[in-house]
């Protein structure tokens, strides 16, 4: 997607001026070359005197995209200066964690200052989680669809309990194991006293175990030899 105009969400002009945003298909074998970067400029409708640059950078945009293994590169805005210079002054790049094992530098472009400690912890599990604010409701699930199906069962059903809402979107994919599990829900106890679970803020008695010992006086019954009435 491409478009001239500035200064806004591109989701918000596709929906107030869809005729200002050229959408042109890409295939992602041959990816873009210099011809299909200047068909894109042509059908944004850039300014004739930056049409030269503009393709340059969609062409390194793509670049950018491939190599990296990026989910998405976005520059907003493109900007030209008075010298008809283009100018990638704000961008925006996600980045596929898949493909970290390619990529061991894409480390060092992490803030440790700006992450959720609890995230962080469980990306070292291989784990996909996302804090939610001002939510009671802790949500546990195996595979992303059925978590954010979850998440919009609880989030409708806690406008009848109070405005209750989802805490959290824990994945712990779809073949995990025992230990995935184990490692994604661990547990406070006290012995005979309340615990928690990271899936619900209600405190719950912890049952019986181990089981108690099975008093001397009840022992097993041997069968007598009665006449049932035929």
């Amino acid at each position: 997607m491409a478009s001239a105009e500035g200064g806004m969400e591109i989701e918000e002009l596709a929906v107030e001026r869809p005729e200002a945003l050229a959408r042109v298909p890409i295939d992602a074998i041959a990816g873009v070359d210099r011809a299909k970067a200047d068909e894109i400029v042509a059908q944004a409708k850039l300014p004739a005197e930056v049409a030269d640059e503009a393709a340059q950078v969609i062409v390194k945009l793509w670049e950018t995209f491939v190599g990296e293994d990026a989910t998405l590169v976005e520059v907003n805005p493109l900007v030209r200066d008075p010298q008809d210079r283009v100018i990638a002054l704000d961008g925006k790049v996600t980045l596929d964690d898949n493909a970290d094992f390619r990529h061991a530098e894409h480390a060092q472009l992490v803030d440790e200052r700006t992450t959720n400690p609890l995230e962080a912890k469980a990306k070292e599990k291989g784990l996909n989680y996302v804090k939610l604010e001002g939510g009671q409701v802790g949500i546990i699930g195996n595979g992303a669809g059925l978590v954010m199906s979850t998440l919009d069962v609880v989030a409708y059903a806690g406008e009848q309990h109070g405005g209750m809402k989802p805490a959290n979107f824990l994945d712990i994919g779809g073949g995990a194991s025992a230990e995935v599990i184990a490692g994604s829900s661990p547990r406070r106890t006290t012995p005979w006293s309340r615990w928690w679970t990271p899936w619900t803020t209600r405190p719950r008695r912890p049952p019986s175990w181990p089981p108690p010992a099975v008093p001397a006086t009840w022992r097993k019954r041997e069968p007598e030899n009665v006449d049932l009435p035929r």
